[in-house]
């Protein structure tokens, strides 16, 4: 029995993240995510192109309110962008980049 909730580190782990319809078309990074002195945070990869540099996230704000829902901070392309993910179920999440785009992911389990 567990005494803890754990629903805290929900996004914590690897997260297939796929952006839907960009200008540049529809991106797919894989995304993780990790708890450090209770500080949420982590980076995306992207899966396509020639450019795989990790993009680090530079800040993520939790919702206090309901437990799935992270709005994640980065620069993309020298812009400054927001990812709002709010959970679906046990393996899904989804979302909206800078408030425009969709956005789904799917939890890797390794």
């Amino acid at each position: 029995m567990k005494a803890q909730d754990n629903s805290k580190d929900y996004f914590v782990g690897k997260w297939d993240v796929m952006m839907l319809n960009l200008p540049d078309g529809d991106m797919t990074m894989t995304m993780t995510l990790t708890r450090t002195d209770g500080k949420l945070g982590g980076f995306f990869v992207p899966t396509k192109g020639e450019k795989k540099d990790p993009i680090k996230i530079t800040s993520v704000e939790e919702n206090t309110n309901n437990k799935g829902e992270i709005t994640l901070y980065f620069t993309a392309q020298d812009y400054d962008v927001n990812l709002l993910l709010t959970k679906v179920d046990e393996e899904n999440v989804k979302g909206s980049l800078v408030g425009m785009f969709d956005v789904k992911a799917k939890r890797i389990k390794e």
